[in-house]
Formats: structure tokens, C-alpha cells, sequence
């Protein structure tokens, strides 16, 4: 059997692994970025929030990008944890390399997915507490 044929005959595919591996840390850095972006035209001096720099909302903007970063994250780790599910049964000892890519991808996507989910939760918690702007001036 070859290579292309053993790939094929995995529980789940291989957009789906990367998806799974990838989703809540690209999640995590949009967040970030998006969310220090906003936050910085948001609050210039003399600005006012116009909308084509920045938001004249910008706690509740921050808010909403959390939110949805989070769904993010939390989609990506649904999907890690599917294909946890779908591999890990069928996965035993002298399996093919492609067998064993799978697993370890699954189970890293699981871990990786919980870990970024707990940091977009810790860095979107501040946008509750904290003025940005009041921290700006």
C-alpha cells in the first residue's frame, strides 16, 4: 500500500488535523494583534474613536473580538477533540508513520487548543476590568 493510500485511509483528514492543531493559536493571535491594534487608534489623543482608525467604543469592540476569537478557539477545539475521538481507538502499536502522525497530531491539537482557550480567556478578561484608554493617557 502506498504512502497516498495510507494517508486516505485515516478516521479524519488532514485539513481537519491542522485545523484542529492550529485554529485556537492563530485565534490567539489575532486577538492579540486585532485587539492591540483597535486598542491603540481607539485611544490616540485628539482622535474621538473615528471609525476609519479606530472604534469609539473600544471596550465593547475588544469585547466582541474576544467573543469571537473565542468561538474560534473553541471551534478548533471541538474539532481536536473529534479527532482524538476518531484516532485514538484505532491506534495501535506498530501501525504505519501516517497512524502515528495522526495520533500525536490529535492529541496536539487537543492540548494546544486548551491551552490557547485558557489564554484568549485570560487576555479577554481584562477588557471587563480595565478603561484602555483611561491606561493610555
Amino acid at each position: 500500500m502506498t504512502h497516498t493510500a495510507r494517508i486516505e485511509r485515516l478516521p479524519v483528514g488532514l485539513k481537519r488535523l491542522w485545523f484542529g492543531v492550529l485554529a485556537a493559536p492563530a485565534a490567539w493571535a489575532g486577538m492579540e494583534g486585532v485587539g492591540y491594534w483597535l486598542a491603540a487608534r481607539s485611544c490616540e489623543p485628539g482622535t474621538g474613536g473615528v471609525p476609519m482608525e479606530g472604534t469609539a467604543r473600544p471596550a465593547l469592540t475588544q469585547v466582541l473580538l474576544a467573543v469571537v476569537m473565542l468561538a474560534i478557539a473553541l471551534g478548533g477545539l471541538a474539532v481536536a477533540v473529534h479527532n482524538w475521538r476518531a484516532v485514538q481507538p484505532q491506534a495501535r502499536r506498530g501501525d504505519p508513520p501516517e497512524w502515528g502522525r495522526a495520533h500525536f497530531m490529535a492529541f496536539g491539537g487537543v492540548l494546544i487548543s486548551v491551552l490557547f482557550v485558557g489564554g484568549i480567556v485570560l487576555f479577554g478578561l481584562p477588557t471587563f476590568l480595565v478603561d484602555a484608554c483611561r491606561q493610555s493617557h
